[in-house]
């Protein structure tokens, strides 16, 4: 029997256009409605038309606006959508660090509310997948586990995912069937290294990558934290594999690497691999907490100084909810090891590109 299933964030979210072809690979019988912007409607009919014909027969678009109200649709539009929906896979949120709040706010918080009001309306509804992120758990160290969620302190990007998945914990306790998937940091295509933004955990070799050839860069404080980061491409496998699966609605999921290297231990990789001198020295935390209050420092990226509170705490993602559905899957985070080669030389690429990288100074 046919069933249809609504995706957000397409085409100008990354994970949402991975999502699209490897959901209608999984299931034959279902068909996609995109919800794009009118923006993006023509990149969005590009990306579409690339896809296999079996593909691209099951997949329409649909103009909307996941963070306007009802959808940015008429009301006959609301109706018929949500009188037809099976499933939602809701990927609309602005993912990048230092992300302006008022976006941030607009998208991750308004954009869940109307989707969780959408599902509400749709009878038929068997499940909504709410793809979310680690940073929406908090800024405290220790372990965190999956069914828990702890109000962040720090940058725009968690505080709204924080925000969305306590709407999500609302429409749960109305028995809505969701289940949530938390990614660690995506990085680069585990095959192949790519992702279209050079962002998150790619500012790293980006900053290697501008350093002086013959002068280390200093270690940051945490250097033993754990890099939490998982491929693109693994994060989609995994993520659907939970959420196809029987057992899953009603709780939450870590999508993460068990064997996470440390920041010290990437930095020492992407160096090797660079040719540059690994990272020496390092600043005391506090230190460094002075420094970042610094007015010259306040004027880095918004983006680069998000990392780096990201990237400075000691944590530990417990995955036991996720674990065995993986595991049936015969699915597992790749080494770090296996692929970080890949991910230098995708930012290498794009460093001889007419695009210019971002400048990131570590640990100054």
């Amino acid at each position: 029997m046919a069933r249809t299933t609504l995706l957000t964030g397409f085409p100008a979210n990354e994970l949402a256009r991975r999502v699209l072809p490897r959901l209608l690979e999984l299931e034959p019988e279902t068909e996609v409605i995109a919800l794009v912007p009118e923006r993006f409607l023509d990149r969005a009919e590009e990306w579409l038309s690339a896809l296999p014909a079996s593909q691209r027969q099951r997949t329409s678009t649909l103009v909307g606006d996941v963070a306007a109200l009802d959808l940015g649709l008429s009301g006959a539009e609301y109706l018929e959508l949500a009188g037809k929906l099976h499933a939602i896979h809701h990927c609309a949120t602005v993912t990048y660090s230092g992300a302006p709040f008022e976006m941030a706010e607009r998208v991750n918080v308004g954009g869940t509310y109307e989707v969780l009001e959408l599902a509400g309306h749709a009878r038929q509804l068997e499940r909504v997948v709410h793809w979310s992120s680690i940073a929406a758990t908090g800024d405290r160290g220790g372990t965190v586990n999956e069914d828990e969620l702890v109000q962040p302190r720090s940058n725009a990007l968690a505080q709204t995912r924080y925000r969305a998945e306590k709407l999500v914990e609302s429409a749960r306790a109305k028995k809505l069937p969701i289940t949530l998937l938390r990614t660690a940091m995506l990085v680069g295509d585990s095959r192949t290294g790519r992702l279209a933004r050079i962002e998150g955990a790619h500012l790293l070799i980006s900053a290697l990558l501008n350093a002086p050839r013959d002068v280390p860069v200093l270690r940051p404080a945490h250097a033993d934290a754990k890099l939490q980061v998982v491929p693109i491409d693994y994060a989609v496998e995994a993520g659907l594999a939970i959420a196809r699966a029987a057992d899953t609605i009603g709780h939450n999921y870590h999508v993460i690497d068990p064997a996470a290297p440390t920041l010290d231990e990437a930095l020492v990789a992407i160096a090797e691999i660079l040719g540059k001198p690994h990272p020496r020295g390092g600043l005391p935390a506090g230190l460094t907490q002075a420094m970042m209050r610094l007015p010259v420092v306040d004027r880095l990226v918004h983006a680069q100084r998000a990392l780096l509170d990201e990237l400075g705490r000691e944590v530990r993602y417990d995955d036991s909810n996720a674990h065995p559905v993986l595991r049936r899957n015969g699915l597992a985070c790749p080494a770090f090891g296996s692929y970080v080669g890949k991910l230098v030389a995708h930012v290498e690429r794009e460093r001889k590109s007419d695009r210019p990288l971002p400048s990131f100074h570590l640990g100054r």
